[in-house]
């Protein structure tokens, strides 16, 4: 008995201020309506999508970026989207009153776990992120030493 499939494409999306940016390198897994795992996860190219061959059933995606989860709609053989919101995020570095330049500003979870990016101040000592809504922790290495912020709020837009 054949079981007819359909390719559906899946597109997870940064979402800032209205505007859509596609993010690549995002592992998404597909899931029953009652969010039961299916053993399949695909990463998202350069243009943001993954492709899943399905039976016609329903499903959802869950995108998971920065150590985040972010679900789709259930949708059935239909191409769907997950929007990530994003923000964005200055970071300035000082030393007695003055920018500190071309230091690396490493980017951390609210629970301590290194993210993987980091950036390096410009001559105001100030790097920009731009990152999906949540709370953050930054640190900055100066002669040998760490020196972190608090948790960082950051809110979508």
């Amino acid at each position: 008995m054949p079981i007819g499939h359909q390719d559906v494409d899946i597109s997870v999306q940064g979402r800032f201020q209205g505007a859509d940016q596609p993010l690549s390198g995002v592992k998404v897994y597909l899931f029953t309506p009652t969010q039961s795992y299916l053993g399949q996860v695909e990463e998202t190219a350069a243009d943001g999508t993954v492709r899943f061959s399905l039976p016609g059933q329903d499903y959802m995606v869950r995108a998971d970026h920065m150590g985040r989860q972010y679900w789709s709609r259930t949708f059935n053989q239909q191409n769907t989207s997950v929007a990530i919101p994003m923000a964005d995020v200055q970071v300035t570095v000082t030393g007695a009153g003055l920018p500190r330049e071309d230091l690396n500003v490493y980017l951390f979870s609210e629970s301590d776990a290194y993210l993987g990016i980091n950036a390096k101040t410009d001559v105001n000592g100030q790097v920009g992120f731009r990152l999906p809504s949540g709370s953050y922790k930054f640190r900055a290495d100066y002669q040998g030493n760490q020196f972190w912020s608090g948790d960082i709020a950051l809110y979508a837009d």
